[in-house]
């Protein structure tokens, strides 16, 4: 405890989970882990680097200088802290005995993460409930939730996470100003959502699976934005590159198949509505009735929707199926084709010697680039809801 607590006092805060690790040992750096006494007694340990640091510098600020933060076994351990921490930047600073957050997380998604995650006896009411819902049975992510009891790694990794803008912004840029999300460049955002997906999180469950971030709805105005870790579901591909039936069907299944139940049921309810057996008023819900939203594509497909607008009966039937998995083919197909140029035109990616190279992953050349004035034409999307 008063390990962590003289830590906390020169500005090194750590979760449970990192101080746990770097107990046994865990931490590593320049290629090899410490244990706690090494991290005492060698160069190049925690606590020998730090001890060293703040003894050379006399009266000088922790701050200025040679800042305890640029040091490379710091660096280490923040890159191991990252492997927790739901925060993607610091979301508070302390001003006397007050922590002050900068900005309110969504309390809707705050409290739906905690509710879907509490098990009582291996069961959970809220699960249960969606589970019955005609657009959420099928859903894949609470029947992960819900296998053995809420004992599963689906579980343990799922969380929410929050994401400030402001990095994203090109280097030497001044803070806190024009960090909108509307502002920001398409290769800005881009990197940072390429980043997302590469399992840079530790997978709690210990099993070694692939957890990646993605981002929860955000209005365009906003400089931060919230996310959720998940499980990876992998989109698998031929040898050709494209995407293969097996994953094709999957996307139908999990997707397009719930759209289908959503949209008979609220027509069905409405219909009801009309022949007075039903006291609900669900004209609100009618124009949502009428469109696949997922995949807006499939609106436009013949006999999908019959001329005043409700859904085909035998939508479900083996030849429309088949149309409509076409369609999601063609459709993931020109989502990489537009990808590709994207990245090409934002020199994420660029030709060497035949071979694609993955310019962006070499940090030099990339702080260098700076970002981009393109905007991003998702950025100005605002929150529907």
């Amino acid at each position: 405890a008063e390990l962590r607590q003289w830590l906390q006092e020169i500005g090194i805060i750590l979760s449970d989970e990192t101080f746990r690790d770097l107990l046994n040992g865990e931490i590593e750096h320049a290629g090899e882990k410490l244990s706690l006494d090494g991290h005492i007694r060698f160069d190049g340990g925690l606590f020998r680097t730090l001890a060293e640091n703040i003894k050379s510098r006399g009266n000088i600020s922790l701050t200025t200088g040679d800042r305890l933060i640029e040091e490379g076994v710091v660096k280490s351990l923040a890159r191991h802290e990252a492997e927790y921490d739901i925060y993607a930047l610091g979301n508070s600073h302390r001003t006397g005995d007050r922590t002050v957050y900068s900005y309110g997380q969504n309390k809707f998604l705050v409290n739906r993460v905690r509710d879907l995650k509490e098990f009582t006896d291996g069961k959970n009411l809220l699960l249960e409930q969606l589970s019955e819902l005609p657009f959420t049975k099928k859903s894949l992510w609470i029947e992960m939730l819900r296998e053995n009891g809420g004992n599963n790694e689906f579980r343990d990794n799922f969380n929410r996470w929050l994401f400030s803008l402001q990095p994203l912004q090109k280097k030497g840029s001044k803070a806190k100003k024009n960090a909108e999300l509307q502002t920001l460049s398409a290769r800005d955002i881009e990197l940072a959502k390429i980043g997302m997906l590469q399992a840079s999180r530790k997978d709690l469950s210990g099993k070694n699976n692939r957890i990646i971030k993605i981002l929860y709805p955000t209005a365009s105005d906003k400089t931060t934005v919230m996310g959720l870790t998940v499980l990876a579901a992998d989109i698998e591909l031929d040898v050709t590159g494209n995407i293969t039936p097996e994953s094709v069907q999957m996307l139908f299944d999990r997707i397009v198949r719930p759209e289908i139940k959503r949209i008979h049921n609220v027509q069905d309810k409405l219909r009801t509505q009309e022949e007075g057996e039903i006291a609900i008023n669900l004209d609100a819900y009618e124009e949502g009735a009428q469109q696949f939203l997922f995949f807006p594509e499939i609106n436009a497909l013949p006999g999908v929707f019959n001329d005043d607008g409700t859904l085909n009966q035998d939508i479900e039937s083996e030849e429309m199926v088949e149309m409509i998995k076409d369609k999601l083919m063609e459709y993931f197909t020109n989502l990489v084709d537009e990808k590709m140029v994207m990245w090409e035109e934002n020199e994420i990616v660029g030709e060497k010697e035949n071979h694609l190279n993955a310019d962006f992953l070499n940090v030099k050349q990339n702080s260098k680039k700076g970002s981009k004035t393109q905007r991003n034409p998702l950025g100005a999307v605002e929150n529907k809801s």
